[in-house]
């Protein structure tokens, strides 16, 4: 009597991997657009930070500041700094005593989200951000 075979076949084996190979094809690039869109919260955060410090700067002395370095979120020569992951690059444009916009423009890996390459804050509550192809567009907030 023969005794009775256990275990897998190659052909089992090979489908089994197949299957596997299909849905991280499939899986993948939706992994990939998750972690991009998640790290657009570190731009909102800077934007938020440097919003708030310059409305308390304008408390203070009755302007807002005109350098991030005024604000102390940048050495004396730099024009913009970068968030704590390294993201995006912030800079503070257009900034006069009465109004302010600040950007926050993707950089390293985050170059690859193609719908949020630049977010902006103004001081008077406007929002845009730009695509990569440098239209206006509305998924990044």
């Amino acid at each position: 009597m023969k005794p009775a075979v256990t275990g897998f076949s190659l052909i089992e084996l090979m489908i089994s991997v197949a299957i596997v190979a299909i849905l991280a094809t499939v899986a993948y690039p939706s992994y990939t657009s998750y972690v991009l869109e998640s790290r657009r919260g570190e731009s909102w955060e800077a934007l938020a930070e440097v919003s708030l410090l310059q409305e308390q700067y304008y408390l203070d002395n009755g302007s807002y500041a005109t350098t991030l370095v005024a604000l102390g979120l940048a050495a004396s020569d730099e024009t913009s700094f970068s968030t704590d992951n390294g993201h995006y690059s912030v800079t503070l444009s257009a900034a006069s005593a009465d109004a302010f916009t600040v950007t926050a423009t993707a950089q390293g890996v985050q170059l690859n989200d193609k719908s949020c390459k630049s977010i902006s804050y103004s001081s008077i509550g406007a929002k845009t951000a730009v695509d990569s192809e440098g239209s206006s567009s509305n998924e990044c907030w």
